[in-house]
């Protein structure tokens, strides 16, 4: 198990200023809608997966606003978030309630005044046994009998 970034994304509207941002695995760049309210799909091959995450989400300002998040699996679009959220700079993770297979992730601005929504990374979490190079360094130490591993 352990993070891995999306492979490409789609941009129906052509709005948002540089989307590959969102997986090129540098939290000191971003990507952001300077309309609001329009969708960012962030994809990758169909991975076993139970949550997402984004780093620094916020308005432009370094302020909270309201988002919405969904993941496509079993041949339909299902929200795992849809509330206040950001503002702060660090990763925050968004469960989908249970293990599926999942390629596609979205994220939108839902202000009522369309702010602007910015992030600087985007990951999917992959169930299942780690892969050499994958984002491992992330997973934390394991806690066996005698110590950490």
């Amino acid at each position: 198990m352990g993070w891995v970034s999306p492979t490409s994304h789609f941009d129906f509207s052509e709005i948002w200023v540089d989307p590959t941002n969102a997986y090129d695995e540098n939290t000191g760049t971003e990507t952001w809608d300077p309309e609001g309210n329009n969708w960012l799909e962030l994809i990758r091959d169909a991975i076993e997966c139970s949550k997402v995450r984004f780093y620094y989400i916020s308005d432009g300002y370094g302020d909270s606003l309201f988002i919405q998040i969904d993941v496509y699996y079993g041949g339909a679009w299902h929200k795992i978030f849809d509330a206040k959220t950001g503002g702060i700079e660090e990763w925050q993770e968004f469960e989908v309630g249970s293990i599926q297979t999942i390629t596609k992730c979205r994220i939108k601005s839902t202000q009522i005044d369309e702010q602007e929504l910015f992030f600087s990374e985007m990951d999917f979490w992959e169930e299942g046994e780690a892969k050499l190079g994958e984002k491992t360094a992330n997973m934390g130490a394991k806690m066996v009998a005698g110590g950490f591993i």
